[in-house]
């Protein structure tokens, strides 16, 4: 996706977000794409999770929804992740560490 996008274009993420969330860190979680974002500069436009998907409803993304919600392999949340690539740079791998350009 970096690699074809222009400065300004915004990209859309959504996959499963399931058990396992803090579990690792190249797993999609929210500090995945926090890093996706600092290591390549791109700017979060909105972080939202589904709670169930046959429920079109996104609720913005905070820590403490962990206290609320549960997590399986039986659940059908979904987290959303729209970003926009600020500079025609280089892709670089999300880091824990990675410092922003």
């Amino acid at each position: 996706m970096h690699d074809f996008a222009r400065p300004g274009a915004v990209l859309i993420h959504g996959m499963p977000f399931i058990v396992f969330q803090d579990h690792g860190f190249f797993n999609y979680q929210p500090e995945f794409f926090q890093a996706l974002a600092r290591c390549n500069s791109y700017e979060t436009l909105g972080m939202w999770v589904t709670l169930d998907s046959q429920l079109p409803s996104l609720i913005p993304w905070e820590v403490r929804l962990l206290d609320f919600v549960t997590f399986s392999m039986k659940t059908t949340h979904l987290l959303v992740v729209v970003q926009r690539k600020v500079y025609d740079t280089e892709f670089r791998v999300a880091a824990p560490r990675c410092k922003q350009l």
